[in-house]
């Protein structure tokens, strides 16, 4: 019985030394593992940042707007056509020229044809508008001329209304006159022929009128003429500035 509980003894001893020895093993097992599954969702839910990139683009630099310089061509509504100092500009819509704003040394000088408006810079001294040893072909001389013809043909165009009107008026008098000495001839038997004397100063007046009418119209012709070789004279001499005026 002794015997019996000694050996008991020695096997609860073994089986106790055999577990102290098998469950730190099953423990540390346990464990790694744990951490190995926690490494994993660690790896899992690594936060990578996603950055849109942002284009930041350059703020363009402001040009500055190319020199002008004599021989620079521009047509009617170019939106770069430089500006002219109002007190300067000679001329009219069609024809004439002007001083430019940001350059007292240039001119713009314009001209009209078929094809519309066309502008060019020339130099203030430049003989497209002096003339040069020619004065009449320059085209200073040239808008004034076409100014003065013009204004002309403005005040001939309403002095020849004016005459006519008058003319129209004289012989609606006539008419008047004449019509007195018609009725007068009916009641009197001829007493009123002072009346028919009478009607012939209107008669005379609205003749004179249709005279002077007719030299204003032909006025008008002969400056229209005028005009038109003055026109013709401003395209040449644009076309020769064209020429001699070159853009470096």
């Amino acid at each position: 019985m002794t015997k019996r509980k000694a050996i008991s003894k020695v096997g609860l001893i073994v089986v106790i030394a055999v577990s102290l020895f098998i469950c730190p093993l099953a423990t540390g097992a346990y464990f790694g593992a744990q951490g190995v599954t926690a490494q994993a969702q660690v790896a899992q839910f690594t936060f990578v940042p996603q950055l849109t990139p942002i284009n930041i683009e350059a703020t363009p630099e402001a040009t500055t707007p190319a020199a002008l310089v004599p021989g620079q061509y521009f047509e009617e509504g170019d939106p770069s056509l430089p500006t002219m100092d109002e007190d300067s500009i000679l001329g009219d819509s069609l024809y004439g020229f002007g001083r430019l704003a940001e350059n007292l040394d240039l001119y713009l000088l314009w001209m009209t044809d078929a094809k519309g408006r066309h502008y060019l810079v020339v130099e203030s001294t430049s003989e497209v508008i002096s003339g040069g040893t020619d004065p009449d072909s320059g085209y200073l001389r040239l808008v004034r001329n076409r100014e003065t013809l013009a204004a002309a043909m403005l005040s001939s165009h309403d002095d020849s209304q004016t005459q006519a009107r008058a003319a129209t008026n004289y012989r609606w008098g006539t008419v008047g006159f004449l019509a007195a000495a018609g009725i007068c001839f009916v009641f009197t038997g001829g007493v009123c022929v002072t009346l028919i004397a009478a009607a012939a100063v209107p008669f005379w007046a609205s003749m004179g009128s249709d005279t002077d009418a007719e030299l204003e119209r032909n006025e008008i012709e002969s400056n229209r003429r005028l005009l038109q070789e003055t026109e013709a004279g401003l395209r040449s001499r644009f076309r020769i500035g064209q020429a001699i005026e070159s853009v470096p």
